[in-house]
């Protein structure tokens, strides 16, 4: 199992955008436990609380998200064989976001499963 990126747009026409962002193996073993520690609440609920359909709740997110990038040196991280992994795919997820929120007419919104 894996957790994704979807982008709702407005425009029925235009679909869905899906990206795949981690497996439940590297949120179980590294990211939840970080987000947990460090109060990340969006972040350790990103499977459960999924909907951010205005800009203010992904601005939200990307901020617990450039915490977990600047954090590699934290337990959870630090030791995890896949660390490298998820700092890169953490960052591609930064990276969508920003983008989305630099061209956000038209989307419906972003939902995480």
């Amino acid at each position: 199992m894996s957790i994704g990126l979807c982008v709702r747009y407005a425009d029925p026409q235009r679909g869905e955008d899906y990206w795949p962002y981690l497996t439940q193996r590297h949120l179980r073993d590294a990211l939840w436990p970080l987000a947990r520690r460090l109060g990340l609440e969006r972040i350790e609920l990103l499977e459960a609380w999924s909907d951010y359909a205005d800009q203010a709740s992904v601005e939200t997110l990307l901020t617990e998200l450039r915490v977990v990038l600047t954090r590699e040196a934290e337990p959870e991280l630090a030791t995890y064989a896949y660390r490298d992994h998820l700092l890169a795919r953490t960052a591609e997820l930064v990276a969508r976001l920003e983008r989305l929120l630099d061209t956000w007419v038209g989307v419906r919104s972003i939902d995480f499963f």
